[in-house]
């Protein structure tokens, strides 16, 4: 096995990086489409990315408004192929922990359509009660959600 050697100095990417908070990309198999989560319009909310090749540079970022609710949508995981997303968001109480919904498409050029939370969708009970800890969010100003790296 040859070794490939350092990674190179990471640069910016243009349009997908804003100094509102852009974070959690999740990239389609072909590199294609990429999804990532920002506050760009004020809520954390999902927004893709497009191009038409992987040697073309990447197209500006739009809002998925069909994925997006008034309460927080964040790391968002799609398919290899990009007809399925799943997506953890308290849409549905906004004061309980976040549950996990699967949006689908059935093209790549089709709306997203968003189906009801995994667990209720699989009738797994418990899940998503409010029991769980909920993780800070990297928005949330309290202290309990800062953190140092060193």
């Amino acid at each position: 096995m040859v070794p490939l050697g350092p990674w190179s100095m990471p640069q910016i990417v243009g349009p997908l990086s804003h100094d509102a908070d852009d974070d959690d990309p999740s990239m389609t198999a072909d590199g294609l489409e990429v999804f990532f989560d920002t506050i760009r319009s004020g809520n954390p909310d999902i927004w893709v990315s497009k191009r038409n090749s992987v040697n073309d540079p990447w197209g500006m970022p739009t809002s998925v408004d069909e994925l997006n609710s008034l309460d927080t949508e964040s790391n968002q995981t799609v398919s290899p192929d990009g007809l399925t997303m799943y997506i953890p968001s308290n849409r549905d109480d906004p004061l309980a922990p976040s549950l996990i919904y699967r949006a689908t498409r059935l093209s790549r050029s089709s709306a997203w359509t968003m189906r009801v939370s995994f667990a209720s969708d699989h009738g797994l009970p418990g899940v998503g009660s409010r029991s769980r800890r909920r993780k800070p969010s990297r928005r949330d100003p309290s202290p309990r959600a800062t953190s140092t790296r060193r």
